[in-house]
């Protein structure tokens, strides 16, 4: 009787015990899993603010970036347009001094022209006596050096012995001046002309039976 006593209390030790045993385990599994869900939300929380400041500072770059696009923008179009501004001031500037180029060039040529005229004129005079002034011989010069590709600056530079008289001369030949008419400006018969001709080859040159005459080198000079 005595044992059985025992051994029931015994049980019932044992008993509460497991049940002691099996609370303490249920609070230590409830402390845990409060212990992750309060990490999961601090967790949660910390993405949600990095999510939040990521998306700020995203934000913040692209308003940044705008704004510089902006100010680039304004400060190209501020530049073009000065570009633009400067540009037509310079052509302004430009029109107006070929307008004055073209002004002193159409009066030059007027020049010109007449002294062109007054060569074909000479060209075609058969009796009277051509006078040419010095005013005319440097007009002619300048005709014919603009016209000639430098006909004269080339002449020189090439054989430098050579007087002004040769020069106005050769420049006469350049014009394909009749001999007749030549002859008309030095006063002289065409006979005449046609000696300095011979004579003036070797000036440039032009020695030897094979040698070109002197008004087809001059004029393919």
């Amino acid at each position: 009787m005595a044992d059985s006593a025992y051994h029931y209390i015994e049980e019932m030790y044992g008993k509460e015990l497991n049940d002691k045993e099996k609370y303490n385990k249920s609070l230590v599994v409830a402390q845990y899993e409060k212990c992750i869900s309060e990490g999961r939300a601090h967790l949660l929380t910390w993405l949600v603010s990095l999510i939040v400041f990521s998306a700020i500072a995203v934000i913040a770059f692209i308003l940044y970036a705008y704004r510089q696009y902006k100010q680039r923008a304004e400060w190209k179009i501020q530049r073009e347009q000065e570009k633009r501004e400067m540009e037509e001031k310079m052509y302004e500037e430009e029109m107006h001094h070929k307008e004055i180029q073209l002004s002193t060039m159409r009066s030059y040529l007027l020049k010109k022209i007449n002294i062109a005229q007054r060569i074909e004129k000479i060209r075609g005079n058969k009796k009277n006596i051509v006078v040419l002034t010095e005013e005319d011989w440097e007009e002619i010069k300048m005709f014919v050096d603009n016209v000639e590709g430098n006909f004269i600056s080339r002449l020189k530079k090439r054989y430098p012995k050579l007087s002004d008289e040769d020069i106005k001369f050769m420049i006469l030949i350049r014009l394909k001046m009749s001999s007749k008419a030549m002859g008309l400006i030095y006063n002289i018969s065409e006979k005449s002309i046609r000696q300095k001709l011979f004579v003036y080859k070797s000036k440039v040159g032009l020695e030897g039976k094979n040698s070109p005459s002197l008004r087809s080198f001059i004029e393919a000079f």
